[in-house]
């Protein structure tokens, strides 16, 4: 080869063909049915299981996060359907991940075009929880599969059970929706706060960048309209967490403190630059409540970034609760605003995502009995959509807004945000790193350049332009008096509030999405942004993006234009391609389940738990990896004199389910366990009395149920399974 140039050059212009097309990925186009005039107002829920199969690395933590090797609470998507009688319809779904790809959305738009319902992609709106214990590697940006997770690549397989479960649980509530039609419906849009309780002023989340949001030239009016009740002097309401992970004062002490930077900052914007609006959607079907749509904004990340497990989080959590005091009801929540928000995490344990998983179901349960602020049965539906792209400009003020040419994360996004910092940040990626503006991305040091030696420019080679999102897709959308907003960002609470005011919108009756048909980062205000804190290098399209976001949403607000059913091709850049997640994945066999898992298993004395029961079985290897999560299922029951009685199992959070041998040497058999957690989560303990573990399975012909032994908790030593039973 290296006497014939001319091949070798060719030899490598086909290589580079060859890497190109595993880098894509391509979606056709169509035409998008609209959905025919006539009928009534109806309304259909519909859920799907989305927990993956171990062994994946865990997604929104970066290379800080961690391989689940099983899940604590299951992932789900859940999907609300509305039509009006005139053909309009609109689709959310609240999913358990920590971004929604364009890629995805795209993909699920289709495949329901494919399935025959008359249904466009701008109708259709994706959400994520933002929890950093889902998988990560399947987005359709090839910069956010290279650095939003622990080990880089794009799985496909991931990629395809997500949109196919997503997709199934939209068709199920269409389909619950067009079975139900006629009967009566009752929707009720309350309005609360998550912090005011009986007992006082107790606020749920804080800002984490209260020194950054004083930047903003609104900040006091800001901050006494959406906190007028609480002191300007808050150095007193600083927590720190006891022994048993209990909120005391910082005062009192403790092992584990909110940060102490910014509770001596006048006017307190570590509490008072956070919005406490918590709004609740109430679906009434035939006099029985069948949706509970939450929106609220908060980070859900109480978890450590090194829990090697999946899970909801503290809104899962809450989900499940008020599921759990209604059968038969989907409960859903959407983030809003969340860019700068975090709840008042402590230990970031089990004991501590338990904590305010339940205060914020408390929280929620007050406002659904507070009176509403709309009730309708019946309204028009109207959805219009917009793509920012750096094509778009927008006059605002007299000033012409548009992006930066390119987008480019700045040198603090590698050191994290604060409570979740890298081992970058001491090493100079932190926040004030600053350089000449240039190229409409004012004064942001690009991440990977020298700030010594100028010259040295990485970030074009490691994180190109292709690496990231294209367009920015924006929704605003009526849904009889109520108003829905959605963009693609992690928008901090100021400019959230300033969007709202540009494009007047009606704060009370609004619901405001944020991570929604795309995922592009973070969204700080001008101001916020020259500080290249987190959020500031994270806002990847230059300080203009905010205020372009919102010149946009204002002009949706004034356009009528029809929906374009015409769906032109897409095509994703997501990277190179693995096969390598998933059980095979998972490494070395591992003796004990609670292996890796020891700093959030905390007893009530702070000391790791070592007596937990588990119980440990067999399965061959399955046809589909994806599939075996979704049949399984784990409980523990509780002998009751008369028979066994169900307790608890996986769906709910006194259970981690984990893979403890991908291929067993001696069966050729994968290894699972279960570890019962119950009696770290209550206080007192489980009661006394006779337990066991089952494993149940379903599908087409399914293996009988696998039972442990009968086992009392108290006579246990932890350091064994409990024995199967004969």
């Amino acid at each position: 080869m290296a006497y014939f140039p001319g091949l070798r050059r060719i030899g490598a212009l086909l290589a580079a063909c060859v890497a190109l097309a595993a880098c894509s990925m391509n979606v056709s186009t169509y035409r998008a049915r609209p959905l025919p005039a006539g009928g009534s107002f109806r309304v259909g829920v519909g859920r799907a299981d989305i927990t993956p199969t171990p062994c994946y690395p865990t997604g929104g933590h970066g290379p800080a996060g961690a391989v689940a090797h099983g899940h604590w609470t299951r992932l789900y998507a859940k999907a609300f359907y509305f039509a009006d009688g005139q053909g309009d319809q609109i689709v959310l779904v609240a999913t358990d991940l920590w971004g929604i790809p364009a890629g995805l959305h795209a993909v699920v738009s289709h495949r329901l075009h494919r399935e025959g319902v008359a249904i466009a992609p701008q109708e259709i709106l994706l959400g994520a929880s933002h929890t950093h214990q889902g998988p990560g590697n399947y987005l359709s940006a090839r910069g956010y599969n290279q650095y939003a997770a622990s080990y880089p690549g794009f799985q496909r397989a991931l990629f395809e059970f997500l949109a196919d479960r997503i997709s199934g649980a939209i068709l199920d509530a269409i389909e619950d929706a067009q079975a139900s039609e006629g009967k009566p419906l009752s929707l009720r849009w309350r309005v609360g706060r998550a912090d005011q309780d009986p007992s006082g002023i107790d606020p749920f989340v804080v800002n984490r960048m209260p020194g950054t949001v004083l930047l903003n030239i609104e900040r006091d009016e800001l901050m006494d309209a959406l906190n007028p009740a609480l002191p300007r002097d808050c150095r007193a309401l600083r927590l720190c967490a006891d022994p048993s992970g209990t909120p005391v004062p910082a005062s009192a002490g403790g092992s584990t403190c909110e940060p102490e930077r910014g509770w001596d900052l006048d006017g307190c914007p570590r509490l008072r630059m956070a919005d406490q609006t918590l709004q609740v959607l109430e679906i009434e079907r035939d006099a029985a409540t069948i949706g509970l749509l939450v929106f609220f904004a908060v980070h859900p990340t109480v978890l450590q970034a090194t829990a090697p497990v999946f899970s909801s989080d503290l809104t899962g959590i809450a989900m499940s609760r008020l599921e759990a005091a209604r059968p038969g009801v989907v409960a859903a929540f959407f983030n809003g605003a969340e860019g700068d928000i975090v709840p008042r995490r402590l230990r970031r344990d089990v004991r501590d995502v338990e904590r305010l998983g339940n205060t914020f179901a408390a929280r929620i349960e007050r406002v659904l009995l507070s009176t509403p602020l709309e009730e309708f049965s019946q309204g028009s539906i109207h959805v219009r959509q917009a793509d920012v792209s750096t094509k778009t400009s927008c006059v605002w003020n007299g000033q012409s807004l548009v992006l930066a040419s390119k987008p480019k994360f700045g040198a603090a996004a590698f050191g994290g945000a604060e409570g979740d910092r890298t081992v970058l940040y001491d090493l100079g990626f932190h926040e004030g790193m600053r350089a000449q503006p240039d190229n409409g991305q004012g004064p942001k040091l690009p991440a990977l350049d020298s700030p010594i030696v100028r010259f040295l420019k990485f970030t074009r080679k490691a994180a190109p332009p292709e690496a990231f999102p294209r367009d920015l897709p924006i929704t605003l959308a009526t849904l009889g008096p109520l108003t829905i907003a959605s963009v693609p960002v992690e928008m901090t609470t100021a400019m959230a509030h300033r969007l709202y005011g540009v494009a007047d919108l009606d704060r009370p009756r609004l619901a405001f999405l944020g991570l929604s048909n795309e995922y592009a980062s973070y969204n700080t205000s001008p101001e916020e942004y020259v500080e290249q804190e987190y959020t500031g290098a994270s806002t990847i399209w230059g300080p203009r993006e905010g205020p372009l976001l919102a010149c946009e949403m204002a002009r949706l607000k004034q356009n009528a234009e029809e929906i374009d059913r015409d769906i032109p091709p897409q095509e994703f850049y997501i990277g190179a391609k693995t096969s390598k997640f998933g059980p095979k994945f998972c490494g070395d066999a591992r003796g004990h389940p609670d292996e890796l898992l020891e700093p959030i298993l905390l007893d009530a004395t702070g000391r790791p738990a070592r007596r937990l029961p588990w119980f440990r079985w067999e399965e061959p290897r399955p046809r589909d990896d994806f599939e075996e999560i979704a049949a399984r299922r784990v409980s523990v029951q509780q002998n009751m004199g008369t028979g066994w009685q169900q307790r608890t199992d996986d769906a709910g959070t006194e259970l981690i389910t984990t893979l403890l041998d991908f291929r067993s040497m001696t069966t050729k058999k994968r290894v699972w366990a279960a570890l019962w957690i119950g009696s770290l989560l209550h206080d007192p303990p489980n009661p006394a009395g006779e337990y066991r573990f089952c494993v149940t399975w379903t599908g087409t012909n399914p293996p009988p149920p696998a039972c442990s032994k009968p086992f009392t908790p108290a006579a246990l030593s932890g350091r064994e399974p409990i024995e199967a039973a004969p």
